[in-house]
């Protein structure tokens, strides 16, 4: 199902699944798969995967509820909080001495 909700987001962002960077992350999506065991294929789960998003697009704009979490690490004072604001493009960790 990660695979329809990137497929859904990506196609509300203007890609589509044969844009280089949206089907790299389809691939590692489809090795992570098969490393844990689920073997359906990669070009048969992304064929798969294309034909559920279009469907579910088609159907109307289904809100695209999930969350990610990051862990970053590294020494103090390395600039990890300023990096993920950077990345979110706004203040959502504090920087202080302390």
């Amino acid at each position: 199902m990660i695979r329809v909700k990137f497929l859904l987001l990506a196609h509300r962002l203007g890609q589509t699944p044969h844009n280089v960077v949206v089907a790299q992350v389809l691939y590692r999506l489809g090795l992570a798969e098969q490393l844990r065991g689920r073997n359906g294929g990669w070009v048969a789960g992304f064929d798969r995967a294309i034909a559920m998003a279009e469907h579910l697009e088609v159907a109307g704009q289904e809100p695209l509820y999930f969350s990610c979490t990051i862990m970053v690490l590294g020494k103090t004072g390395a600039g990890k909080s300023a990096t993920t604001n950077s990345i979110l493009d706004e203040v959502k960790f504090g920087t202080d001495a302390f």
